[in-house]
């Protein structure tokens, strides 16, 4: 009888211990349970994101400028030097495919990676290697050994890196912003890419023709290191995590499953991977289109590259300052709309002018008109790229942002090396003004698709 009052009272101890550690005395006296510590503990640090987030972002954004600045002008320069080299659509191809391929390849773990270690450790490590390959490219072609497969190799890395990154720092603004200004951050951002899309360009124009490749390789490396030190001090809110500890096949799979199980998010997914398969022409084959049918001059394929990125900077601007329309969906959907319209009118060329009234057209107001509608195809992307993203971050919880956008990266990425596959061989055999109006047909028939799909219009309605 004793033995079983022992087992009582010890049983009734080990309640109350249990029952006290999950409680703790609060300065006032009153109790508090663990649950509450941990509301308290993330309405701190909501606070604190309020408080300080304009700082954070704007220390955040100064980083990723110059990141972007490097990496802009390096991309510019090497399809500059392979357009003026080859003039091939087949070498654009491969150009794309080495651009994207390995950002596909690492996606596959990227985003799981976003979601288990610290972000802005990884966006600095992403930074590291990519500068790093860059500044052996640098040093290889300087020594001579300026072959077009080391070129492939670089790009390869270069992707991989952004592979890394990209999941990662759209993951992190979250940390550092508010849910309220997401829209308006990302607004900055694309701003900020849009401007250094317009100087880029020229620079890499002009230092190529008057310099050397080499240069600009080592403008890249410096810029990663400003970004990196700019990063490297900045502070961000926690995020939570899954208290059970799980395999990295098992968290690829939470993700792949949760972005399957939900309809809306898996829809929209769909259009958007349709989307970017079929705006593929238009973003790799303008530059070999200007050299085939306006003249090698570089500075014909930056200011193309200033007309659309001059746009972009204006409209991003704009976005930035006025938000959109009350619809995410619906600026998004105006924006698609608007790049599939001026995809068609890039078709509008000397060749198609000919084919229609008989007579064939050429001289400098084509190619006046092409810069226009690169000018136009630049305005739609604010309105494309920055309700694309934030409707993600406010739809998703932020545990699983990081391999959602990882999910999304590699879905998104397979389908431009996919799209050059298709239209860069087709830019050798037809002329490239057809594959525009094409591309720009079917990319309006797909959007109106998406615009009456009720799932799809859910991304912007969950709780």
């Amino acid at each position: 009888m004793e033995d079983v009052n022992l087992e009582i009272i010890a049983k009734e101890n080990t309640e109350n211990s249990k029952a006290n550690a999950e409680t703790e005395t609060a300065p006032d006296g009153n109790d508090k349970s663990s649950s509450e510590i941990k509301e308290t503990e993330l309405t701190l640090e909501e606070k604190d994101k309020a408080a300080h987030w304009k700082r954070r972002s704007a220390s955040f954004l100064t980083g990723q400028a110059f990141s972007m600045f490097g990496s802009m002008i390096v991309q510019h320069a090497i399809i500059f030097y392979l357009t003026l080299t080859y003039k091939s659509g087949v070498i654009m191809m491969l150009a794309m495919l080495c651009g994207f391929l390995p950002q596909i390849i690492v996606s596959l773990f990227s985003g799981v990676i976003a979601d288990r270690v610290n972000r802005k450790n990884l966006i600095i490590i992403a930074d590291g290697v990519i500068a790093a390959a860059t500044l052996a490219l640098a040093i290889l072609f300087l020594s001579g050994f300026q072959y077009v497969w080391l070129l492939f190799l670089v790009m390869g890395i270069r992707s991989a890196g952004t592979g890394f990154q990209m999941p990662a720092v759209n993951a992190f603004i979250p940390q550092i912003v508010p849910s309220d200004k997401l829209l308006k951050v990302n607004g900055f951002v694309n701003a900020i890419q849009s401007a250094v899309m317009i100087v880029s360009p020229v620079l890499a124009a002009a230092i190529l023709g008057a310099m050397t490749i080499e240069i600009i390789f080592f403008i890249d490396v410096v810029t990663a290191i400003i970004a990196i030190v700019i990063l490297m001090p900045l502070k961000a809110s926690k995020y939570s995590r899954s208290g059970e500890k799980v395999g990295y096949f098992d968290d690829l799979k939470q993700g792949v499953k949760f972005v399957f199980k939900d309809k809306p998010l898996r829809t929209f997914l769909f259009f958007w991977t349709l989307f970017m398969f079929l705006l593929t022409p238009a973003m790799f084959l303008p530059p070999v289109h200007i050299a085939r049918a306006f003249g090698e001059e570089t500075w014909r394929l930056s200011l193309s590259e200033v007309g659309f990125a001059t746009g972009a900077l204006l409209c991003g601007i704009l976005l930035s300052a006025w938000g959109g329309f009350k619809s995410r969906f619906k600026t998004l959907f105006f924006g698609c709309i608007l790049f599939g319209a001026s995809t068609f009118a890039m078709g509008l060329g000397g060749n198609t002018f000919g084919l229609i009234f008989g007579t064939e057209y050429s001289g400098e107001l084509f190619y006046i008109l092409f810069v226009v509608f690169m000018f136009i195809s630049g305005m739609s992307m604010p309105f494309v790229n920055i309700p694309s993203t934030t409707l993600i971050q406010q739809y998703v919880e932020p545990q699983m942002l990081g391999r959602v956008f990882g999910l999304l990266q590699i879905v998104s990425a397979s389908a431009v090396p996919l799209g050059s596959l298709l239209s860069g061989p087709l830019a050798d055999v037809i002329n490239i003004e057809f594959i525009f109006i094409g591309s720009g047909i079917l990319m309006m028939i797909a959007l109106l698709a998406m615009k009456f799909n009720k799932y799809a219009r859910l991304i912007e309605k969950k709780d």
